[in-house]
């Protein structure tokens, strides 16, 4: 089981690491539910999904590069991909995440992306990454947390 608060402490997702490969993600976690769409020039996907999270492998190296969830509630896995959310939500506020992460002695940097002052990225000191939306609305969705991902260090 990934316990989402250790991820965010650690950087560490269950039996998943930066680096592996599709044999051993298959191993660790079983067939994907989806698998992204592939090409003449990517005939093998690059994109694994599990419940909610989507793992992301590199073009040139063929391992894994990247760990990805968007667009939900409650963070989900799937059938090889239990997943114990604790506190994180979609659309939590940045001001409550702030304080959750205080109580929980974690600590990072927050940045505001050139492209759109309307977000907000909070990089903790695991490399894990928290995307909040600043202000809602119907072109921007929800405000609150909208992504967390992970990628090599």
């Amino acid at each position: 089981m990934v316990q989402l608060e250790e991820f965010l402490r650690t950087g560490e997702f269950g039996p998943v690491w930066m680096g592996m490969s599709r044999d051993d993600l298959l191993r660790a976690l079983g067939e994907p539910e989806r698998l992204g769409a592939t090409s003449r020039e990517q005939p093998i996907a690059a994109i694994w999904k599990y419940g909610d999270f989507e793992f992301h492998f590199d073009p040139r190296t063929q391992l894994l590069a990247l760990v990805y969830a968007d667009a939900f509630d409650v963070p989900r896995g799937a059938l090889g991909l239990a997943i114990e959310p604790g506190w994180l939500r979609g659309g939590l506020p940045l001001e409550t995440a702030l304080q959750r992460l205080g109580e929980a002695e974690l600590f990072g940097a927050m940045r505001v992306p050139d492209y759109d002052p309307a977000h907000a990225v909070l990089e903790l000191e695991s490399g894990v990454l928290l995307g909040f939306n600043t202000e809602g609305g119907p072109k921007r969705g929800r405000p609150g947390l909208v992504f967390l991902s992970q990628g090599p260090r």
